[in-house]
């Protein structure tokens, strides 16, 4: 038991702070501890506001062994920081941590506008800006699916029914529309669970949790960033738009699911991979559903798979909170390993990523790139992943960023093949011509512009 393990021999090595000449400067604290058997390094990083006019401070770091008896060793480590470097400097309000950052430096101009503003720094961590990952795997999906709709419409062939230009514009487009709705989620969901994060370690210092920004405000904020939301989609077509509609429910309803259901990580995958539907239409102007229902099916298994990985982190304080998760359901709280159950829905992707290319007539590419990558990713994931590590566990959810590009880079590089193949015609296949009509149809006024 670790309770007893006073002499268990570790590692711990602090960063002191720099001396900084310029008052209300942001300050970085950093410890970090090995077990000799190299079980798991654990790193905790705080940044904050207080240092003023040249003062020097070195924290001291103590550690706390706990029991518990993981394979992490449970290992606890407390800055002991003065009550001036834990609040906002104008306020009694702690300012949110920023466990994304690896710099005691500051990083340009942008990082100082967004993370060390007093005033911007609260909204730009209610956006986790400091943390993209949320948005990559927004967006991913949309890129699916204008890479679909482009293989599809004959990219690259002579009269195909969509451009290079209009993919890159339509990219950019939903780029913008996963920023702005992955940061509206991120507000609803710390509305909703407020009291639920003050009850679990990482989520306690979140700006609506720790009392930084009032709810009040937080609703001011989301009704600004769903108006920009509702710009980004009216600019796609009108049979879009109208999906678009469809999948707002799904957005707002994940942060109660995990109140009544182990499946909130299911509701948050129809959500997230609504980007696969909606992608296609923007570009193509319908909907194969041969395809897309395989694709998107693929989307939400994919989705099961990381963030439940992702739900490991906090386990044993959503245990004690209440909250419910694939990652307790799978794990039994935390009695068996879920890795089978993170296998099935990894095959489950592959297989469904296998159909989608193959109703939508892919190439070689595809399937070496896209479906062979794929499943090589999930083969290392589950391989690497320590379940009671969170640091393990929030690297290889990170990782799948990486899975979901080389899912679009597979299907990009078919089109390229297929226009440069020795065996292509000149024109688009005649399975495009429908597509092409389509597109002119919804997209093109009389006078043949967009």
């Amino acid at each position: 038991m670790l309770a007893a393990a006073i002499k268990v021999p570790f590692r711990v090595r602090t960063v002191p702070l720099l001396s900084l000449a310029s008052s209300g400067r942001r300050v970085a604290i950093s410890a970090s501890v090995k077990f000799v058997d190299g079980t798991c390094s654990f790193r905790s990083l705080y940044t904050g506001h207080g240092i003023r006019n040249g003062q020097r401070y070195s924290p001291k770091v103590t550690t706390t062994l706990a029991n518990g008896g993981t394979s992490c060793g449970s290992l606890i480590l407390r800055s002991l920081v003065p009550r001036s470097l834990t609040t906002h400097p104008s306020s009694n309000q702690p300012l949110p941590p920023q466990s994304a950052v690896t710099s005691t430096q500051s990083t340009g101009i942008i990082h100082r506008i967004l993370f060390e503003n007093p005033t911007i720094a609260p909204y730009s961590y209610l956006l986790r800006l400091q943390a993209p990952i949320g948005t990559y795997l927004l967006y991913l999906p949309c890129t699916w699916g204008v890479a679909f709709g482009a293989y599809a419409g004959g990219l690259g062939l002579e009269n195909a029914a969509v451009t290079a230009g209009e993919v890159a514009w339509l990219m950019t487009l939903l780029g913008v529309g996963s920023l702005v709705m992955r940061g509206a989620g991120c507000v609803v969901n710390d509305l909703w669970d407020r009291e639920l994060d003050k009850k679990v370690e990482r989520t306690r210092t979140r700006p609506i949790a720790s009392g930084v920004i009032s709810p009040k405000a937080a609703m001011v904020f989301l009704g600004s960033q769903l108006s920009l939301g509702l710009g980004v989609l009216l600019q796609l077509n009108l049979y879009t738009i109208k999906l678009g509609f469809l999948t707002v429910p799904l957005f707002t309803m994940y942060p109660f699911m995990k109140r009544i259901t182990h499946w909130p990580q299911f509701v948050l995958g129809l959500a997230f991979n609504s980007g696969t539907i909606l992608g296609c239409t923007a570009l193509l102007g319908h909907a194969d559903w041969n395809v897309l229902v395989p694709l998107y099916a693929a989307g939400v298994s994919w989705t099961l798979v990381y963030d439940t990985i992702y739900a490991l982190q906090d386990k044993k304080d959503d245990l004690k909170a209440g909250i419910r998760s694939t990652a307790l359901l799978f794990s039994s709280n935390g009695t068996r390993s879920p890795k089978p159950a993170l296998g099935f829905f990894a095959t489950t992707t592959v297989s469904l990523l296998a159909l989608a290319g193959y109703m939508n007539a892919a190439g070689p590419l595809f399937y070496l790139i896209s479906v062979v990558g794929s499943m090589a990713h999930f083969g290392w994931q589950l391989k690497t992943l320590n379940v009671d590590c969170p640091r393990s566990a929030n690297k290889k959810f990170r990782s799948n960023a990486l899975l979901g590009a080389i899912v679009t880079a597979g299907v990009f590089a078919d089109v390229v093949w297929r226009a440069y193949s020795k065996d292509s015609m000149d024109s688009a296949p005649d399975s495009t011509e429908q597509a092409k009509v389509e597109y002119s149809r919804v997209h093109r006024g009389p006078s043949g512009r967009i």
